[in-house]
């Protein structure tokens, strides 16, 4: 087993269902910025480990999803709050 290759696809298949959960949305200037972080990429340790987690007990990761993206949006928030708080 080739872990840079397992850790890859697994972001890859994170990063399409994130950019699904966060398409669309009205005022569409607003979601634009909302989006452009999330986006931009990243290793996305957290949420492969919470599918790791999930697939460690032959859980259906597609199941674990909505929680690693939440763990994935709730970290770009403390970044986003981390630069304004230290201006």
């Amino acid at each position: 087993m080739d872990l840079k290759q397992e850790l890859k696809k697994r972001r890859d298949f994170f990063d399409k269902k994130l950019e699904k959960f966060l398409s669309g949305g009205q005022p569409e200037t607003l979601y634009n910025a909302i989006r452009h972080l999330p986006l931009a990429g990243g290793k996305r340790l957290r949420p492969i480990l919470s599918m790791l987690a999930c697939e460690s007990v032959n859980g259906d990761i597609i199941n674990v999803i909505p929680l690693s993206i939440a763990i994935e949006l709730v970290h770009n928030f403390t970044l986003v709050h981390d630069d304004i708080m230290d201006k």
